[in-house]
């Protein structure tokens, strides 16, 4: 998997994508096929991040 030479990981976690997502500035929830909630999670850090900004292209 090392083939970009950037070392990029062949397996993200769940606390990696909980964290990708909090980062994000969003919440994360867990949903079943129906989309219905099967877990709510702990948002993002007020302290840690204003609030999201647009990405500049």
């Amino acid at each position: 998997h090392d083939a970009d030479n950037y070392g990029t990981p062949n397996k993200l976690t769940r606390d990696d994508l909980l964290d990708l997502i909090r980062d994000a500035g969003f919440r994360p929830v867990e949903r079943n096929t129906r989309y219905e909630i099967i877990r709510e999670y702990e948002g993002p850090d007020p302290a840690r991040r204003e609030a999201p900004q647009p990405m500049r292209v």
